[in-house]
């Protein structure tokens, strides 16, 4: 029997996992009439557990949870920002067949831009006043969504979806919902 002093057995505690396989028992092929001592254990292969190899899988469990959590992040920011716009949509649409006034932003009249920043508004954003102004604040999108903008050169609208935006068009017209009549437009987000 080994007997090891305090000081010892902390070291051998503290030192880095290595698992040991002991292998005992007779020697292979020997006829022994009577049985091997119990007391003859050889160690027979040491396998170690690769410090840097668990260190390498914690790591990528982390980066799997990571992403796990972005993709569940982005995907409830995508559902926030669709109800927002489709708050936005209905907030324009409430507000059909108001005429068009140069300068008007609502209630009972409105200017295309008076109209965006009205229904956006509506959902607690403001936007500034002009139509260049407020293409300059949003960020641009390639797929467009009901709520987003709709600016094109010296007009704008809130897309409603299907091709189709609301806005306040020109002088002796109203609020209503029209197919976007030009390519020359580009579509931008404000959340």
């Amino acid at each position: 029997m080994v007997t090891m002093s305090p000081r010892a057995s902390a070291r051998l505690l503290a030192a880095p996992l290595v698992l040991t396989v002991l292998v005992t028992g007779q020697a292979a092929g020997a006829a022994h009439a009577s049985p091997a001592p119990t007391t003859a254990v050889a160690p027979a292969a040491f396998t170690r557990v690769d410090e840097q190899q668990v260190l390498d899988t914690l790591a990528r469990e982390r980066t799997i949870e990571a992403e796990k959590r972005a993709e569940k992040r982005a995907e409830r920011l995508a559902r926030e920002a669709a109800a927002i716009g489709q708050r936005i949509v209905a907030a324009a649409a409430a507000q059909a067949g108001k005429p068009y006034v140069y300068g008007a932003t609502g209630p009972s009249a409105f200017d295309c831009s008076g109209l965006t920043g009205w229904a956006y508004a509506a959902v607690g954003i403001h936007l500034p006043r002009t139509s260049g102004a407020q293409a300059a604040v949003m960020t641009r999108v390639s797929d467009p969504m009901p709520g987003d903008l709709v600016y094109m050169p010296g007009h704008i609208g809130i897309y409603a979806g299907n091709g189709q935006m609301w806005h306040a068009p020109h002088t002796g017209d109203v609020v209503r919902l029209s197919t976007i009549w030009t390519d020359d437009v580009v579509y931008g987000r404000v959340r």
